[in-house]
């Protein structure tokens, strides 16, 4: 055979990238006063390649307040590679993101308010006294304050005839109302 012509035709190879979903993890926490954000992620899809893991990754999101906020908790900035290296292998994978909802529940515990209503002394004179106001002497939770509450009455208590006293001011716990959407 001495005219023998070879006629290649090129083959190839097409290796196609790992599909993986990194979902941020939902979280549930009751109300402390602190912001709260991420609880961590899971992977969805492909996974990664053996040997292969995530070197890194932001999770947005933070709030302090009790409340539902979904998809707050906000995953990107994936960088893959081997363990123990800073290399990053960013064309063998399309990575997609799913945001994760935070919830901070109010607080469920019971919280108690004391209040102490003003008192005073008088000698009779003939004229009308009045004693105004009241304290709020101790509260159970450290981060119940006064501007979690309100209160609807009038804290006031008049006199004048020695005969007729004492004069209650006649608080009671129907007048205070809760206002925070951090306590139940």
């Amino acid at each position: 055979f001495s005219n023998v012509e070879f006629v290649v035709t090129d083959g190839e190879m097409t290796i196609n990238p790992r599909n993986i979903t990194i979902r941020a993890n939902d979280n549930t926490v009751e109300y402390d006063g602190t912001p709260h954000g991420e609880n961590g992620y899971t992977l969805e899809g492909d996974g990664l390649a053996e040997g292969e893991t995530i070197l890194g990754l932001v999770i947005d999101g933070e709030q302090t307040e009790a409340g539902f906020y979904p998809g707050e908790l906000k995953p990107h900035d994936a960088r893959i590679g081997a363990e123990g290296s800073k290399e990053i292998y960013p064309y063998n994978y399309k990575i997609d993101y799913a945001n994760g909802n935070l919830e901070i529940t109010p607080v469920a515990a019971e919280v108690v308010v004391t209040i102490t209503e003003h008192g005073g002394k008088a000698k009779y004179d003939g004229t009308e006294h009045v004693v105004t106001g009241y304290d709020v002497t101790s509260i159970s939770n450290p981060l119940y304050t006064e501007a979690d509450f309100t209160f609807s009455g009038t804290a006031e208590v008049k006199g004048k005839n020695a005969s007729e006293s004492p004069y209650p001011m006649g608080l009671n716990a129907s007048q205070f109302a809760n206002v925070s959407g951090n306590f139940s």
